[in-house]
């Protein structure tokens, strides 16, 4: 690592939890969420990689589990406590 920066390595899959806030005036009942990621992709080399992603989510008065529940789940649980 080089200073001033910070590695990550991941293998097979990884679930990044990012916070989403929907405005207060938002009325509809789908949203769409895109992002142009970047990623390495390494192994005795990296290689540049990337593209766009999305996602539709159904917006609701009352929670639904997704079907990514299961994996959102298993990621909070290895995240660390604050003491």
């Amino acid at each position: 690592p080089y200073e001033g920066l910070m590695n990550y390595g991941y293998e097979n899959e990884v679930t990044l939890l990012i916070p989403i806030t929907l405005a207060k005036t938002f009325s509809g009942n789908n949203i769409t969420l895109t992002a142009d990621a970047k990623w390495l992709v390494c192994k005795d080399i990296c290689v540049p990689d990337g593209g766009m992603v999305a996602t539709n989510l159904r917006v609701n008065a009352t929670a639904v589990p997704s079907k990514q529940h299961d994996a959102i789940t298993r990621t909070v649980t290895k995240l660390p406590t604050f003491l």
